[in-house]
Formats: structure tokens, sequence, C-alpha cells
């Protein structure tokens, strides 16, 4: 069967916001750019504040805001009809934008969070973000979850879509793939002690309370260090480091907290990709005790660095590491105590997980990510609602 030219509209509202959602996107440009062969042309819809005069893998065309944001049926294709022509499909990757009826849509599904655990959310934010996803999933042709475990989520959520879910595994940049520029940033006084790292934005479902109990309470002597944005709700977090430990600045700007005996703590904000890279390769492990994650980008993140890591137990973290990660229960600080000590006490065991991330890390390759994208593309775009 034939397959004509399809120019895919792709929401550019979550790109560059240092987010799992940007970074998805990113690489969903990257990989239309890569489709042009296959009969797809990627058409970047972005709004005002996308910043136009920096190269992007995928002709750019500036929208309004409102009309990627918009979350209700009536005024959906008014809305945005005048900015999408030419476009025979659109992809919503973050499962949020007008729900239109002329159009085919291929939604990406994250995180269902905001129907399961609703007390992670700001109320406003929880029902914005209800209304939008629910909308777009009555309307699109696709929903692709990032795992099975999250499939298995959204299917109870949302049971009449099960027909129409697609799992479709996201990809890193080429910073975290790439063997070039191995060596790490250069290292301040803070960074030169052995340390274990956490990453992600500092909210409730991501756990940190109990990471930093947990490496309060272990015998490892070296650092934590977090790299993420004060998120929702974080006032817990704020509080349990500063009753831990003197608060300074570091000499790059960065929170550090020195707790009695000299261990500390050490926060910056999100990072360019290729100085999270020289994190992963210092790091002795990423600790990623989320409580909910669709995906988990920075443990593939990690793995493709060759970086060992320690994931929550049964869930799409441990999806995607397999064999090659530590596991432990995301409630029970003392299961998370004993990983860490298992980590920092063993060499051997590290460089056997080491080699277990990368081999897995490789599964996920930005071709393979790129043919199921075409393949869910091709059947969007021919198949009857």
């Amino acid at each position: 069967m034939g397959f004509g030219r399809v120019t895919v509209g792709l929401s550019l509202l979550y790109s560059g916001n240092w987010s799992g959602t940007g970074y998805y996107t990113d690489r969903v440009a990257e990989a239309l750019a890569a489709l042009a062969e296959e009969g797809i042309e990627g058409l970047g819809l972005g709004p005002e504040n996308f910043p136009f005069d920096q190269p992007y893998p995928i002709p750019l065309r500036p929208v309004p805001r409102l009309s990627l944001r918009w979350p209700f049926e009536r005024g959906a294709t008014w809305i945005s009809r005048d900015r999408t022509q030419g476009v025979n499909l659109l992809h919503y990757p973050a499962a949020v934008g007008p729900p239109r009826h002329d159009l085919p849509i291929v939604a990406t599904l994250h995180d269902v969070g905001p129907f399961l655990h609703p007390e992670w959310f700001p109320p406003l934010k929880r029902l914005y973000l209800c209304r939008a996803i629910r909308s777009v999933v009555h309307h699109a042709r696709l929903v692709l979850a990032d795992t099975q475990w999250q499939a298995e989520r959204i299917r109870q959520v949302f049971p009449e879509c099960a027909e129409k879910l697609r799992v479709v595994p996201p990809v890193v940049s080429a910073e975290f793939r790439s063997s070039v520029g191995d060596a790490p940033p250069e290292q301040s006084e803070t960074e030169q002690s052995p340390f274990i790292l956490g990453v992600g934005t500092l909210e409730p479902r991501k756990n940190i309370e109990r990471l930093i109990q947990a490496w309060r309470l272990s015998g490892f002597e070296g650092d934590l260090h977090l790299v993420g944005r004060w998120g929702w709700k974080c006032q817990g977090i704020r509080r349990l480091l500063d009753s831990i430990g003197a608060h300074s600045r570091g000499e790059s700007g960065e929170d550090v907290w020195t707790l009695r005996y000299g261990r500390r703590v050490i926060r910056r904000e999100f990072l360019p990709s290729a100085e999270l890279a020289g994190l992963y390769r210092t790091a002795l492990c990423l600790v990623y005790p989320s409580l909910f994650e669709g995906f988990g980008l920075p443990v593939l993140e990690a793995m493709s660095c060759g970086c060992p890591v320690a994931v929550s137990r049964e869930s799409a973290m441990a999806e995607i590491a397999g064999e090659a990660a530590w596991t432990f229960d995301p409630t029970d600080v003392e299961s998370m105590v004993t990983v860490i000590e298992q980590v920092s006490g063993g060499e051997g065991a590290r460089t056997a997980k080491t080699r277990a991330a990368l081999e897995e890390s490789r599964k996920f390759s930005p071709q393979a990510f790129a043919q199921v994208l075409l393949k869910a593309y091709r059947e969007a775009s021919s198949s009857s609602k």
C-alpha cells in the first residue's frame, strides 16, 4: 500500500521548558526531520515566546499560545484553523491542544497523575490538565504511551481508548548518547567528592524527601547532588533541608546544605544537557525514587551515559531499566538506605550495572523511535474515526 506525503503539525507549547515534556517535544521534532524521506514532513507550531531565531530541526510557524492550549470542544476548530493550513495531522506531545474535529490528532499522554493522584497538583492546574487531556484523548485517532506500565494506567482512566493506545518509548538527546565530550565539565570544590545524584523537579511525587532521609541515614559518606527546579508543593522539601544542615550558596550559585559532619546536599537548577551528562558520568549512581512516572527520562539519560541507576520497584522506570537497575520500595526509607549502601559499597557491582545500563540503553535508539512514530502517523492519517 502506498502513502502520500503527510505534513505533521507539532505543538511546541512545551518545548524549551526544561521538563520531560519539553525534551520529548524536541526529540519528536528530530524524528520528524529524519522521516522526510519517508514522506512525513514536520511543521513546528510555536507560541509567541518560542525562540524562532534559533536553529530547529523542522520548519516553524508562529501561532498564538491560546491556539495551542485551548481545552474546549466548542471553538477548537475555529481558534486554530487559519494557523494550521497545509497540515494533515496534528501531534500534541503532551496531550494538550484544541480537540479539533477536522484533523486527525496523535496525542502522547505521559501522565495520568492528575486523575489518579490529585493531591500532587495545585487545584487549578489539575482542573485544566484534566479538562485538556480528557478532551484530546476523546478526539485523538491514536494515543501514545511511553511504557507498558503507563499504558495500563491510561486504560484504567480511559478504558474507552484501549483500542487506539500504542506504546512508543522515548529517546534521549545526542549529548547523552554520544561518546564525544565524555570528560566531565570543570568541577568546583563542591563537586570533587563521591556523590549520588537525583534529577527531577522538586515536588511531592518525585519523592525527594525520602531520598534525602535515606541518604542522611545511610553509611555513605559522600554528598547528595540534586538537579531540578523548585516545583509544586515543595515546602516540605525546603523545610527538611533547612532542618538538617546550614544553608549557603556555592561558587556558581547552587544551594548547599552542610550537615554537622561535613556531608552536603547540593542543589542546582536544571542544567544544559552537556553539563548534566557530565554529572551522570561522574556520579556513583542516579537514584530515582519517583512515586509515579510515565517513563522517567533521567533514568535513560543516566544509563546512556554509563551511570548506574537505582529506581522505584514496579514502576515505569523499572520497566525501562530492566536488570540494569537496583530497585527499592519508594515508600520505605529503609529499603532506599539499603540500596544506597549497596551502591556506595560495591565497586564491582557498580561496574556490572554500568555495563548492563549501557547495553539496555541501546534498545532506545532514535531510528527505532522515528520508525514507530512513522507507523503511528500513517495509521492515524489513513484510518477513519
